[in-house]
């Protein structure tokens, strides 16, 4: 197994994004289905940016939204 050393792409962000909407309630296959179909990333690491990075970003951005609201 090799170690990509490489940033993320805001394309492979959004393929993590759209494998967790189509599977949301197994996020783990569904990142591990994505990392089978190409991606140049192991699952562990789809699934390691998608908890640490993009759905705190997606938080953050939903509570910024509904500040706006009130």
């Amino acid at each position: 197994m090799s170690k990509s050393n490489f940033r993320w792409s805001t394309e492979e962000d959004t393929a993590i994004m759209q494998a967790v909407a189509a599977s949301p309630y197994n996020i783990r296959d569904a990142l591990q289905r994505l990392s089978e179909s190409g991606v140049d990333r192991t699952p562990a690491a789809l699934v390691s940016r998608y908890y640490n990075v993009l759905l705190p970003r997606q938080r953050a951005q939903a509570e910024k939204e509904e500040a706006k609201h009130r």
